[in-house]
């Protein structure tokens, strides 16, 4: 028995017994999320095997188009494609060896999900990055009706840089399943930006669990943007754990139709001069659900520390929901720490001023949208995510659903190519320390 082996059979029995949601902040506020199912259903290799082929061939060929991406990887539910790269890798997880599952950050007691994909996980996408060294990567992942799980371990060593893109998509014909698990553990003086950005079709449900630690002098920034799929449940905590580290989280979550986003996300600091931001903007319409929960942690001893958690909200149609809450625990009295929360609907007197001026009230939304997330957006290095968050926007404005690779038009690649204003202190901008050094 490898050692892998021995995970999987503890997280079947815990993902069998566990409750869907054991926390008790939360046990409220959650999605709901069946997937028996999905994960038991039967499918033909071969045909899922062409779907997958026939999806990753229309895909690189509309990608090539916005952004000349190239995928270093791509994932399907029973097939995959990997091109020559020297820090890339995929295994099958019972060929994991033994200091790659020593170095794991989730554990299957801490959620039914993550337990899940420990269980039913076939393959793992390695990524090494050694001392010294710049590397980017392109990940595409296609769930077809076959389930995929997965996870990618990230290990970045000292003074490296990555910059790592992982698209989601789908490509189904019934109900399916898309989990990923992301680790990543990032050494000393290195910088890492890693990208999500999920847009699977409506038959999808999907689960999304990220932790990353970043250790001294480090930085680690994680931006996710939530576009597709039925059902989304994401649960991240991203650390800073050595002096003077930070880690940076973005969420962008845009729902419509009967889309719901369940997104719990920790920042935690753990170190003396840390700095840990959470942002995170919903928008939603037609009946649309969104709840988001930034929870802070500021450990004892991390004196210095800087936390911000900001959780902003916009409702276009009535029956759309967003439900906001922001938390903070800190140990550690020499600190500075905020978080906030506002949600409003779409302001109505704004729209109405745009549209007096001769613009379609789709375009002007489009406006507002655009002008709602941008700032966010340009915090952003990878101009895919960019371009294609931007489109998603519109289209999604203007009822053309979600899943598909968006057409681009020229004022996606001219918002996505602004340089954007100088990131601002946040700290220093909130009422409580305005004018403090």
């Amino acid at each position: 028995m490898s050692d892998y082996d021995k995970i999987k059979s503890v997280a079947l029995e815990q993902y069998r017994d566990m409750p869907d949601e054991a926390n008790l902040l939360y046990i409220r506020n959650h999605i709901l999320m069946q997937v028996q199912q999905e994960l038991k259903r039967g499918a033909d290799n071969d045909e899922e095997a062409k779907r997958f082929r026939s999806a990753y061939d229309a895909l690189s060929r509309d990608l090539e188009v916005i952004e000349n991406k190239r995928f270093d990887a791509a994932i399907g539910s029973v097939d995959r494609i990997i091109s020559k790269n020297d820090y890339i890798g995929i295994l099958p997880v019972e060929e994991l060896d033994g200091q790659i599952i020593k170095r794991k950050l989730h554990d299957s007691a801490e959620d039914k999900f993550v337990a899940m994909i420990h269980a039913y996980s076939k393959n793992a996408v390695i990524i090494d990055v050694p001392d010294n060294k710049n590397v980017r990567a392109n990940l595409l992942f296609i769930n077809t009706d076959a389930p995929l799980v997965t996870q990618v371990l990230i290990n970045v060593g000292k003074n490296s840089k990555l910059e790592l893109t992982q698209l989601f998509q789908s490509k189904t014909t019934g109900g399916s399943v898309l989990a990923i698990m992301n680790e990543a553990r990032v050494a000393e003086d290195s910088k890492v930006e890693i990208n999500l950005l999920h847009n699977e079709d409506r038959n999808t449900k999907v689960l999304n669990f990220c932790k990353g630690y970043a250790k001294a002098r480090s930085n680690l920034n994680v931006n996710f943007v939530y576009n597709g799929g039925a059902l989304t449940r994401s649960k991240n905590s991203i650390t800073a754990v050595d002096e003077t580290s930070s880690v940076d989280v973005r969420e962008l979550i845009f729902g419509a139709s009967e889309q719901k986003f369940d997104v719990n996300t920790v920042i935690e600091n753990s170190g003396p001069e840390t700095n840990s931001v959470l942002e995170s903007k919903a928008a939603v319409k037609d009946r649309s659900v969104s709840w988001l929960k930034g929870f802070a942690k500021i450990n004892l001893g991390s004196t210095g520390a800087k936390s911000f958690v900001s959780e902003r909200g916009l409702i276009i149609d009535k029956e759309a929901k967003i439900e906001s809450l922001p938390s903070m625990a800190i140990d550690e009295s020499a600190v500075r720490a905020t978080h906030s929360s506002a949600t409003a609907p779409i302001n109505e007197e704004s729209l109405f001023y745009i549209t007096s001026r001769g613009m379609e009230i789709s375009m002007a939304k489009r406006l507002m949208l655009t002008g709602f997330f941008a700032d966010t957006l340009y915090k952003v290095n990878d101009k895919l995510i960019k371009i294609m968050a931007l489109a998603l926007i519109r289209e999604k404005i203007d009822g053309k659903g979600f899943g598909h690779v968006p057409r681009i038009d020229d004022d996606d690649v001219v918002f996505a190519g602004f340089a954007g204003k100088e990131e601002e202190n946040q700290i220093g901008q909130h009422y409580k320390y305005r004018g403090q050094t």
